[in-house]
């Protein structure tokens, strides 16, 4: 019984082969077409990045970069999490000043390490002179409440090692190592579906097509053969 199945499942394994040979223009008929969809589409795709290119930038960014302190021997204790500034920034001190200004912050201990990005994003058109030191003040406003009671906790700590004799090699303030850098960008980002990447996927997808596409119609023309013998 079980070389019975087994046979059967050869059988199939060649008929499956056969049908690939015997209808292998249905094949390339089904795959060509597809994959000359997904040429129009990459051409689609790659004009459209070459023109996101070569525009002009639409937004202006101002990237402020802090250093939050450290504390203990090793390096890797922070006077304040991360996440604790971010809630502070964003809920307290920016509320208070209500500027005319956004700011968007970004921490990520594992890729960043203490360092967090405050940043603030304008249309081109509007960007200038003053705007930019609109900025750069807004910035330092919003970020000084952190950094000195932060500089209370450092002169702390400090005299604290320094009375037990301790190393504060690895004790660091909390400043401002960049204020306000300026970059000029595109509205949108440019995707990471590439006109390769459409080339490749839709190579794929194509063979796929063409198979399904052949046993469909083998399977049709089987299905009408049998109804004919009927």
């Amino acid at each position: 019984m079980e070389q019975n199945n087994i046979e059967n499942d050869e059988v199939s394994l060649v008929d499956i082969a056969k049908t690939l040979v015997i209808r292998r223009f249905w094949f390339l008929g089904f795959f060509m077409f597809a994959f000359l969809l997904t040429l129009v589409f990459a051409f689609i795709k790659y004009q459209k990045v070459k023109e996101m290119q070569n525009a002009p930038a639409e937004y202006v960014r101002y990237t402020t970069y802090l250093s939050v302190g450290l504390v203990n021997s090793t390096g890797n204790l922070l006077i304040e999490p991360l996440k604790s500034i971010e809630i502070e920034l964003n809920e307290v001190y920016t509320k208070e000043l209500n500027n005319k200004f956004s700011i968007n912050i970004v921490h990520d201990w594992e890729k960043m390490g203490n360092l967090m990005k405050i940043v603030t994003q304008i249309p081109l058109s509007e960007d200038n002179k003053t705007i930019s030191l609109e900025i750069e003040k807004y910035h330092r406003i919003v970020l000084q409440p952190i950094i000195d009671r932060h500089n209370r906790f450092y002169n702390d700590i400090a005299e604290k090692n320094a009375r037990q004799g301790v190393n504060s090699t690895h004790v660091s303030r909390t400043e401002i190592v960049s204020l306000a850098q300026k970059a000029t960008l595109q509205s949108d980002s440019l995707s990471k579906l590439t006109p390769t990447n459409i080339l490749i996927f839709g190579f794929c997808v194509s063979i796929l097509i063409g198979l399904v596409g052949v046993f469909f119609l083998e399977f049709t023309v089987q299905v009408k053969k049998s109804l004919k013998g009927h």
